[in-house]
């Protein structure tokens, strides 16, 4: 969000793709057609995973940023927006997905069971793509970004 707001370019949900009210998860094709639509605008900022459609989305990026956080702070983050926005709706999310606790998901962020996918989805596109290890660089990143030197 705070880099669509720097940078004046529309931010796009994945989640929105991905579920449909009360944690249905969209069809395949009705996800793709989703990203599709994105893809097809003049420019876009596009958060969450990485699949479906990594390889368009990633071709069509001027830039990827990788959150590439650790396990540990990846799950802190995870529990943290868990806490913040438990029994209620992220802004983000479709009608009726009400945040819940979710132990599994919080595992996965843990262990970094995505890791391995999202490396090798990216590997062809080093050169555009900037990978963030802590928040802190992160947010000096978006900061830079904000007030170029």
């Amino acid at each position: 969000r705070k880099l669509s707001e720097i940078s004046k370019i529309p931010v796009f949900h994945l989640d929105r793709c991905i579920w449909k009210e009360n944690w249905v998860e969209a069809p395949s094709e009705e996800q793709e057609d989703c990203i599709k639509k994105i893809l097809m605008q003049d420019r876009w900022v596009i958060e969450g995973f990485i699949n479906p459609l990594a390889k368009e989305k990633l071709e069509q990026a001027d830039l990827v940023l990788y959150l590439d956080y650790s396990g540990q702070q990846a799950f802190l983050g995870g529990f943290r927006r868990w806490w913040q926005c438990r029994g209620r709706m992220r802004p983000e999310m479709p009608a009726g997905c009400i945040e819940g606790f979710d132990w599994k998901y919080l595992m996965v962020m843990l262990k970094r069971l995505e890791r391995p996918e999202i490396e090798e989805k990216i590997s062809p596109y080093q050169n555009k793509t900037i990978r963030l290890k802590t928040p802190l660089e992160t947010k000096n990143a978006l900061t830079l970004r904000q007030n170029p030197i």
